[in-house]
């Protein structure tokens, strides 16, 4: 017997298991927290307000930071965030001209907004119009060469908005 379990347990120690999802979330959560003159952009919400570095990560750029933060962008919009001070993930969705804000298993509230308009003056920037029980707008701030520099969106059901902002390099 003691040698049937031997056996078996030197079977497994030589199996391995590799997943490419696995293997992102790994380096998501081994993340270590660069120095701070190396964050390259502030995250702001509500009252908290973090140094992020951004990552290319499948199709997205994830925001992240040293302690758990992290935002997901797809070149438009804002996603999903993590962490921040919040006590269950946001999660936005778009469906045509409705954008879903989920947080948690709570249920999902739905804004209409429009499609995103380009404006030069003063300041290069995408922006889109929304309502719900109140207007606001969501913004996607350029530099001089159309790189982002400032993404300012709701990203809650009931207004909260998450503003990224570049740093400037030294």
């Amino acid at each position: 017997m003691k040698l049937a379990v031997a056996a078996f347990t030197l079977v497994l120690t030589s199996c391995t298991f590799h997943s490419s999802q696995l293997n992102t979330l790994r380096g998501l959560l081994s993340f270590k927290e660069p120095a701070q003159a190396q964050y390259l952009w502030r995250a702001q919400f509500g009252r908290t307000d973090v140094g992020v570095v951004a990552l290319d990560r499948e199709g997205l750029i994830v925001f992240a930071g040293s302690r758990g933060d992290a935002i997901a962008f797809d070149g438009w919009m804002i996603r999903s965030v993590v962490g921040l001070g919040l006590t269950s993930t946001l999660i936005i969705d778009a469906d045509g001209q409705e954008r879903l804000y989920q947080e948690g298993l709570g249920t999902a509230q739905v804004h209409r907004c429009s499609d995103w308009i380009y404006r030069n003056a003063p300041l290069a920037k995408w922006v889109q119009q929304c309502e719900s029980e109140f207007y606001y707008n969501n913004e996607i701030t350029l530099d001089d060469i159309g790189r982002i520099v400032k993404i300012d969106q709701v990203v809650s059901a009931d207004g909260t908005r998450l503003i990224l902002t570049k740093q400037q390099q030294e």
